[in-house]
């Protein structure tokens, strides 16, 4: 299978949410799916990023970029790897993401792969309109869990937790 990893956001260009440790959740969906890749190359999959975080490989505004890349590659499926953030410094938790009335199937296995695999409040499967959900090949965004949330973060900065989630994502994947 030919699998697009997309990890959401980049640094400097555009790091999304940030812990109130600094970490960014650019730091850590690069991290998470450079590990994801790994894993799915072990398995025998083809894997591509859909960048590799540096400022020039596309504009921070344009989502549409990584689908296009994604679609030109051959993709099979595509991934997008992103953290929660809130105001409040309590709120915690998986959740994913399909395109409204799309495919579901690939949702229905990360997610559920990961909610099984992993010690996580279950914030459910949902639906939205985001971009990179909007190409021709299922999809799903997972938001891994509340970097804005002290105590999480210090869990998504531990590498063997990150591995947890990448094990569990690919094994998703793969169903």
């Amino acid at each position: 299978m030919r699998i697009a990893i997309d990890p959401g956001h980049w640094s400097p260009g555009e790091p999304g949410a940030v812990g109130h440790g600094g970490t960014t959740e650019a730091a850590i969906t690069m991290a998470v799916s450079k590990l994801i890749e790994q894993k799915l190359v072990d398995l025998g999959h083809i894997v591509t990023l859909t960048h590799f975080g540096e400022p020039d490989d596309y504009d921070a505004n344009d989502l549409w970029p990584r689908v296009q890349r994604a679609i030109e590659w051959g993709a099979d499926c595509f991934v997008s790897i992103h953290c929660n953030g809130a105001d409040s410094m309590q709120a915690h938790g998986f959740e994913t993401f399909c395109l409204r009335g799309g495919d579901d199937s690939l949702q229905n296995r990360v997610h559920d792969s990961v909610i099984a695999s992993m010690s996580i409040t279950d914030r459910g499967k949902k639906q939205a309109g985001f971009a990179v959900l909007k190409g021709p090949f299922p999809s799903v965004l997972i938001e891994l869990d509340f970097i804005t949330n002290p105590v999480v973060e210090g869990q998504l900065i531990d590498p063997a937790y990150q591995q947890q989630f990448a094990d569990a994502i690919a094994a998703g994947i793969v169903g």
